[in-house]
């Protein structure tokens, strides 16, 4: 009998450390950047969405100098949004309690992303480093423009075109 009280709570525990949440966890918010560019000095851009239960702020900054001011909106989200929002993250393989990325870039864009899903912290702060993880850096970055309007981005990529057109 003790046996299988003892097995009986291993398998409780084992399921209660699984991972992130099915469901989307009331206390879900974070950041995301995402960085894109070649050589300077005129294509090069990044930009930071950080998300809460509401809204949605991106700050993008064009080019290589850090003390440019960047460009920032902040945007509502629905509820709906941020759930797809999450679920996407979860399914990709990005909510993951720790990350190991390993040197070796294999040039491109990069990212980092941290959140908090709850209670814990998950995230990935080299992403686009080397090859496996590039594939989950465009997965995060396909999410993140798809949870804002297209309006948006659009702006954002207007604003870099005249931007570099006037470098």
């Amino acid at each position: 009998m003790r046996a299988l009280l003892i097995a009986l709570v291993l398998v409780l525990t084992a399921g209660c450390s699984g991972g992130p949440p099915s469901d989307l966890p009331e206390d879900f918010a974070g950041t995301f950047t995402y960085t894109k560019g070649s050589v300077p000095p005129k294509y090069h851009y990044e930009w930071t969405l950080t998300f809460t239960a509401t809204d949605a702020t991106v700050a993008w900054r064009p080019g290589y100098d850090e003390a440019t001011q960047p460009w920032t909106t902040t945007t509502p989200i629905t509820a709906e949004a941020r759930a797809t929002f999450y679920r996407t993250l979860r399914d990709a393989g990005a909510l993951q309690a720790t990350s190991t990325n390993r040197d070796g870039g294999v040039g491109g864009s990069t990212g980092s992303l941290t959140v908090t899903a709850d209670g814990e912290t998950y995230g990935s702060p080299r992403l686009g480093t080397n090859r496996d993880n590039h594939d989950l850096l465009e997965a995060i970055h396909d999410a993140a423009v798809d949870l804002l309007p297209a309006a948006v981005w659009d702006e954002f990529e207007q604003r870099q075109q005249d931007w570099g057109a006037g470098s």
